[in-house]
């Protein structure tokens, strides 16, 4: 307990406060996708650095996290989140910012209140378990605005109240992702920031979201409303209206054979019924022939 408070008494006169490096490390340069999974070692030497008292290796650990947040290509859970803001609390802890490692402690719990402090890592009475204690959970907050195609999340969720009195880490995505529903979002912009940091220059995001947007729009209008559906059904339908035209047509022949044989011995008024019904037919067969030809053309372009 003695080591602890004289450690921290000591960092406090020796080193500077510590400044968020999110956007600083990297410096806006291209850098590697990460993911969840690459957080988790730093993170865990972050902590091992405390239990062993090595600012080295928890300020090391902070820098690498910090830029591989920055690189994200997904959106972080608030229980991921949570880690990330205590290891920015360690940070400052260890260089004597009481006030800097509380506000981080604070957005911690706030993110995951079932988290609790361990005595490996902070003996109860040492100034560092008190500093998590004291971590107040309120906050208030301020509405800031996001390029036309885009939402923000803000320490896992989906909100544009960015804190205060804290630090949170912000992520901007796209609106949506591969013009699938349910798809996860692509990551624009991701980092660490203190509650006094500014908002980078997101503007560069709004053409790309719109124009993502548009063409997603050009190619789904480009596809055919049948494509991926098969033109069987189109075939029988012509093939079923032809043969039933043939039949019709088949029909009026036979009539028009009755009408011409001298040895039906049919009176005139049946001769004139007869002729008009093989008319009708005729004309019938017709109709069907064309029904069967347009439903063929449809089945040919389908």
């Amino acid at each position: 307990m003695r080591v602890i408070g004289l450690l921290f008494a000591s960092l406090a006169l020796s080193a500077p406060a510590l400044s968020a490096p999110a956007l600083a490390e990297t410096g806006g340069e291209p850098c590697t996708a990460t993911t969840v999974a690459d957080l988790k070692d730093p993170l865990l030497d972050g902590e091992e650095g405390v239990i062993q008292l090595e600012e080295d290796a928890i300020r090391a650990a902070a820098t690498v996290v910090d830029a591989r947040v920055r690189c994200l290509g997904q959106v972080l859970a608030p229980v991921d989140i949570a880690a990330v803001h205590r290891l920015h609390a360690y940070a400052a802890f260890v260089v004597g910012d009481a006030s800097n490692a509380r506000r981080a402690f604070g957005a911690a719990r706030a993110a995951d209140p079932a988290w609790g402090i361990t005595d490996r890592l902070a003996p109860p009475g040492t100034p560092l378990r008190d500093l998590f204690s004291i971590a107040s959970l309120d906050v208030t907050t301020e509405t800031v605005k996001v390029p036309t195609g885009t939402v923000l999340y803000i320490d896992g969720v989906r909100t544009a109240d960015r804190p205060l009195d804290r630090p949170a880490v912000l992520q901007l995505a796209a609106a949506t992702a591969s013009g699938q529903a349910g798809a996860p979002r692509a990551v624009l912009d991701s980092f660490w920031a203190t509650a006094d940091q500014p908002l980078p220059d997101w503007s560069r995001f709004a053409s790309e979201a719109v124009s993502s947007g548009a063409g997603a729009s050009k190619a789904a209008r480009a596809r055919s409303p049948a494509e991926g559906r098969s033109p069987l059904p189109w075939w029988v339908g012509a093939g079923a209206a032809v043969v039933a035209g043939a039949s019709v047509y088949g029909w009026a022949v036979a009539d028009h054979s009755r009408y011409v044989d001298t040895g039906t011995a049919l009176d005139e008024a049946a001769l004139d019924a007869l002729q008009r019904t093989a008319n009708t037919k005729v004309m019938v067969s017709g109709g069907l022939g064309a029904v069967g030809i347009g439903l063929a053309v449809v089945a040919f372009r389908w």
